[in-house]
């Protein structure tokens, strides 16, 4: 993956909804998170976009597990992403994703919205971001290595720095870490899936 410029997304209010601005030429978003989490002030938020920014997204094919407002799903589309795949437990969740979704013009051909337990087979994604805790990231490291294509790159974060070492010991098997980055007492991590 190549990767850009480093710069620092930010996030303002704008009445209730979220306005994610960067020093770049890339588009703004506009979030209202209504009940779901994220609105790019929380830093797991703030890394998983970051990294998504400087990082070639063009054409790739997109899974945002856990996505919450949509955020990472709806940058991921802004980045040029052939298809983004947006999955959540929460019901909430998926709706507020559909209504940013059409706040910010994207194309909804592109974008397919699902329940957890009706996540389609054979996702094939070149990308899959997960900014949920560290607990469900372990039980679902499977999941995510059946959805990844080979050489795929996985972007976790809700990850505290003291449970660096559960996720490493947990995706180390199946993936190469290639960047882990912090922010105010969170962490990322980047990894790329070994070719089988």
């Amino acid at each position: 993956f190549k990767q850009k410029t480093a710069y620092e997304i930010s996030a303002c209010l704008v009445g209730s909804e979220m306005c994610i601005r960067d020093r770049s030429n890339l588009p703004n978003i506009i979030i209202d998170p209504g009940l779901a989490f994220g609105t790019g002030y929380h830093p797991t938020t703030n890394l998983c976009l970051n990294w998504l920014a400087m990082n070639e997204i063009k054409n790739k094919v997109v899974v945002d597990y856990g996505c919450g407002s949509g955020i990472l799903a709806i940058a991921a589309l802004k980045l040029g992403a052939k298809k983004v795949i947006a999955i959540d437990n929460d019901p909430s969740a998926l709706e507020v994703t559909i209504e940013n979704a059409k706040q910010n013009k994207v194309n909804e051909s592109k974008l397919s919205i699902h329940s957890h337990d009706a996540v389609p087979k054979h996702l094939d994604a070149d990308i899959l971001t997960a900014n949920i805790l560290a607990r469900p990231l372990i039980e679902l490291s499977n999941n995510f290595c059946q959805i990844l294509n080979n050489d795929g790159v996985i972007c976790l974060s809700g990850i505290l720095t003291n449970q660096e070492n559960d996720i490493h010991k947990t995706y180390s098997k199946e993936f190469t870490f290639v960047d882990i980055s912090e922010k105010d007492g969170w962490i990322s991590i980047i990894g790329q899936k070994k070719s089988m």
